[in-house]
């Protein structure tokens, strides 16, 4: 099977023998007999406007060293790539998506295949605009079935460069969406979400004969202002949390460079930033040992004591009130004590645990109220123009990865997510 990059450039002194692209060491592909086969995969990418790179220019411009390919026109097709050209892939002047950034960074980290991903998204939709039977989500096939007619011997040179290999199929593993936002006060969204997810594995198991299930990759939305616009959030977290694990939570939005006051657009700079957290999930999840987000696993309560266990803690938990001006230090780091009597309020929140994988949460007094609840990154009242300034609803919670973005240079710390849990 095919090997990307990174892991090229690992054994490549050992040959003695490396060509220079960019700042970037590559090993040939031809130089080694052993690698004689490679697989296609195909990745679309959805949702609304962020899926577009809405109020964005290009930034990822260059030609990057690794086998990640999108349509000769650009990777913003929205519903009609079918039958064209395969290019390594590269932003176009006029926006920065995702598509760039999430293929290299998986590449960069050893992904194997090539990879074709291309957006049909369509700016402001809720999920009924861009669903199966839309020509949104044709657009999403039209990239399969892309995939699908390179995978036949006749059609292997419409893959450049193939270096010889031989094509050995194609598959879906993954569908990369950015949306919610239309739909945040959506009541029922988690089973739109479960829907979207079983058309996709449906089609790409007709159009690919595939047997694995499709993993949809999503995005937590911060452009909120008040509790009730949390609903679509809250879905995509159950989802994860869900055994079939088909919807899965890349990262929130709320530590990312917005575009403008007011805006929920992210900069170009953010574009590129979601987008190697995208390939940073998709290759723990799909080549790895399974992708989480930094979550709670679990609540418990001692009187006035309340401890939260998280998951995905890499390196210890840390509180950062500094490194980026949207996370400047928010009251008690961003986390909230409710219950219908307000009987109790914070008092403290700390680190604990013996790996740093916990918050002590200690409240003013024992509390009494029904319906207990801890939350993460959703604040009890309103606030104006949540987005493209430093008061949106966040944390100061993060892990410590020590993976870096590719082309943004970037720290990819897992910052808590926008979370309700009981508390009893």
């Amino acid at each position: 099977m095919k090997i990307f990059a990174l892991l090229l450039i690992s054994i490549g002194s050992a040959f003695g023998q490396t060509l220079n692209v960019g700042t970037f060491n590559v090993f040939p592909i031809t130089n080694f007999p052993f690698v004689t086969s490679f697989q296609l995969w195909a990745v679309p990418i959805t949702g609304q406007s962020l899926a577009n790179g809405a109020s964005s220019t290009g930034i990822s411009t260059n030609n990057y060293p690794y086998d990640a390919y999108t349509s000769e026109n650009g990777p913003d097709q929205s519903g009609i790539f079918g039958g064209i050209q395969l290019v390594p892939s590269k932003e176009k002047s006029s926006a920065e998506t995702i598509t760039t950034a999430w293929m290299v960074q998986a590449a960069s980290m050893g992904a194997t295949n090539f990879i074709l991903s291309a957006v049909s998204a369509l700016g402001g939709a809720a999920y009924s605009n861009i669903n199966k039977g839309t020509i949104y989500y044709a657009g999403c096939l039209d990239v399969m079935t892309n995939a699908f007619r390179n995978r036949n011997a006749n059609e292997q040179s419409r893959v450049p460069p193939n270096y010889g290999l031989t094509l050995v199929g194609a598959i879906c593993p993954a569908v990369m969406v950015l949306h919610g936002d239309t739909d945040s006060s959506n009541p029922y969204y988690q089973q739109d979400l479960e829907q979207w997810a079983g058309d996709f594995t449906s089609d790409a198991q007709r159009i690919f004969g595939q047997t694995n299930v499709v993993k949809l990759f999503h995005c937590q939305i911060s452009a909120i202002s008040t509790v009730g616009e949390t609903v679509s959030s809250m879905a995509m977290l159950a989802e994860q949390e869900a055994p079939n694990r088909t919807n899965l939570v890349v990262t929130p939005r709320y530590f990312l460079p917005y575009g403008a006051v007011g805006s929920p657009h992210l900069s170009s700079a953010g574009y590129q930033w979601i987008g190697e957290y995208y390939g940073k999930a998709f290759y723990k999840e799909i080549l790895g040992t399974g992708w989480e987000p930094l979550r709670p696993i679990s609540v418990t309560r001692s009187s006035a004591v309340i401890t939260v266990t998280f998951t995905n803690t890499i390196g210890g938990l840390v509180f950062d009130t500094t490194s980026y001006p949207s996370v400047n230090q928010a009251t008690n780091y961003g986390f909230n004590y409710v219950d219908d009597s307000s009987s109790a309020t914070i008092s403290s929140v700390v680190i604990s645990g013996a790996t740093s994988n916990q918050l002590t949460i200690t409240l003013n007094t024992t509390p009494t109220g029904a319906n207990k609840e801890i939350r993460g990154a959703i604040w009890p009242t309103s606030i104006p123009s949540p987005t493209g300034t430093t008061n949106i609803m966040r944390t100061n919670l993060r892990n410590q990865d020590p993976t870096i973005g590719i082309l943004s240079g970037l720290h990819l710390y897992d910052w808590c997510v926008a979370f309700r849990k009981t508390v009893p």
